[in-house]
């Protein structure tokens, strides 16, 4: 296969595209780059009101299990962070309260839908 030689003036045409889509990539990482300090910072905020809450909250998978847990939850339950997490929500509810949270936990599970439940929790203290 022959190769054709560029003319000089079809060379500069291709060297100023090229600095265009250069300048253009520039302007696209700088757009993204602003994007993921937003995106970060909202993610620290939400970390931040979640984690110091005058709530508990516990966040469960879909087994049960214990996803995350704010400070006062880990308070009210009388567990480290670690130890909670990767625990089942079973471990903390009395045997009692256990049909009443079984029946509202399959329904927001399988209706994906905002639901009210009070149960009983025990701490580990």
């Amino acid at each position: 296969m022959e190769k054709k030689k560029l003319s000089a003036a079809d060379t500069i045409k291709l060297l100023h595209e090229l600095q265009i889509s250069h300048i253009e990539l520039e302007m696209q990482n700088n757009e993204l780059k602003k994007a993921k300090d937003t995106i970060e910072s909202g993610a620290e905020k939400y970390t931040q009101l979640f984690d110091f809450a005058p709530i508990g909250y516990l966040t469960l998978n879909s087994l049960g299990r214990i996803a995350k847990a704010n400070i006062l939850a880990t308070t009210i339950l009388g567990m480290s962070k670690d130890a909670l997490l990767k625990k089942n929500i079973h471990s903390f509810i009395p045997t009692s309260s256990r049909y009443s949270f079984d029946k509202f936990f399959n329904s927001v599970i399988s209706n994906f839908s905002l639901q009210v439940c009070e149960t009983v929790l025990i701490n580990f203290e």
